[in-house]
């Protein structure tokens, strides 16, 4: 092991620091705006289904670009792209918190895009490659807690900023976070990514397969909660949009304790089997969310999101740490961005399956064609959001039985060698 080696291994916590930061703040300008969409949409003079474009643009152009940034960051260096994403992204984050205009702001969030995605391709292949085999999978699961809790913890930051300022803020508060990881990336973070050859097998490619559609199911399933229940909390239940980042915030706070426990205990047995529970389990939660309603109590509220929440947590870490395991050195960037490709396929897909499936089931409750909230008319808001969570729930139980298969396939190849 050469010097710069060492001194990577020296700083690997320091580093994963930077990047789980960076993982965050980018991931978190996914979800921040969702809470905001309503007050946006209002102060922008445009309808609920025209206000998606702020998040539906952000996600897109990150499926776009992610996988080019991968490959760039084998090409030319994982940290270089790293730090170009960030300082990148912190330039979006700036347009987006001073315009007025729809048009100007999905400009914005097209170049906070960019950056996104150049961090997001080569964040994985930094971690994979600063830790030793043996800390890998609670450092990656720990990268894994930091993209979930981007997404979730959004929306209730995004309802308490609003409800204290007003919505520009959801992106200015990334500027001195992003110039300070930017000014500490460049001091710590690795100058240079040793590589090594080597090819993927039949059976690792078959996990990887596997592995990143059913990161996709679950991104999938969870954004099609997470688009739904800021409306649902502020239209239905007329809570502020500060309360209402308060209860989202429930998600957040059970994520950060479920996920890194997961990332720890995959190191010890395994990942397959926690990826099954934990999508088994988010299966039931998310059933359980088809049944909210006007006269559904907090405290059920409550309940419904933490045993949702919980079986994410036992899902996330574990399936990154076995996406990443299975593949070379030197293509820890392209399958680190394949990666976040799927995920950020899986929240559009989110996006678009329950934006579709709640204004088509309110327009046929009401009996005409609705792209928006219609006052007085909870009762087909809530029978849209009924089949969307039921929708979502069905995605989530296909992923679960996928991941019983891949456990029952690791099973028996484990048997076949023993017997040989």
């Amino acid at each position: 092991m050469n010097s710069a080696n060492d001194s990577n291994y020296k700083n690997r916590w320091a580093i994963l620091f930077i990047v789980v930061m960076v993982t965050f703040m980018c991931t978190l300008d996914s979800s921040i705006v969702n809470v905001a969409l309503p007050v946006m949409a209002k102060a922008l003079h445009v309808t609920s289904a025209g206000i998606q474009l702020v998040v539906t643009s952000y996600l897109i152009v990150i499926s776009a670009a992610i996988l080019v940034f991968g490959k760039l960051g084998d090409m030319l260096g994982k940290t270089k792209v790293f730090k170009f994403g960030i300082a990148l992204f912190t330039m979006g984050s700036l347009f987006c918190g001073i315009t007025s205009s729809l048009t100007v702001l999905v400009l914005a969030r097209v170049v906070q895009a960019i950056g996104a995605a150049a961090t997001m391709a080569n964040s994985q292949g930094i971690i994979t490659g600063v830790f030793p085999a043996n800390e890998r999978g609670r450092a990656l699961g720990i990268t894994g807690t930091f993209v979930a809790l981007g997404a979730m913890v959004g929306p209730g930051l995004g309802g308490f900023i609003v409800d204290a300022t007003s919505w520009e803020y959801i992106f200015l508060i990334n500027i001195p976070i992003g110039i300070i990881t930017l000014f500490y990336g460049l001091k710590i973070l690795p100058k240079a990514n040793k590589t090594e050859k080597g090819k993927l097998d039949g059976y690792g490619a078959l996990l990887f397969s596997l592995s990143i559609f059913c990161g996709f199911i679950s991104f999938m399933a969870m954004f099609c909660s997470v688009i739904i229940q800021p409306f649902y909390l502020q239209d239905v239940l007329k809570y502020s949009p500060a309360f209402t980042g308060l209860v989202l915030m429930v998600s957040p706070l059970v994520l950060s304790v479920v996920a890194p426990i997961s990332g720890h205990l995959s190191d010890k047995i395994g990942s397959e089997i926690l990826t099954f529970i934990g999508l088994a389990i988010n299966s039931v939660g998310l059933l359980l969310m088809s049944t909210l309603n006007e006269q559904t109590s907090l405290m059920s509220m409550v309940f419904y999101i933490v045993v949702m929440t919980i079986g994410n947590g036992l899902f996330q870490s574990p399936n990154n740490s076995l996406i990443m395991s299975t593949v070379p050195k030197d293509k820890l960037g392209i399958a680190g961005s394949i990666n976040g490709l799927v995920r950020n396929l899986g929240m559009v897909c989110g996006i678009a399956l329950s934006t579709a499936i709640l204004y088509n089931r309110m327009s046929f409750k009401i009996g005409h064609r609705v792209t928006n909230y219609i006052v007085g008319r909870n009762d087909a808001f809530i029978y849209g959001m009924r089949i969307v969570y039921i929708t979502a729930a069905i995605i989530c139980f296909i992923g679960a039985v996928l991941t019983f298969s891949r456990l029952y396939s690791s099973k028996s190849k484990s048997s076949d060698m023993v017997k040989n």
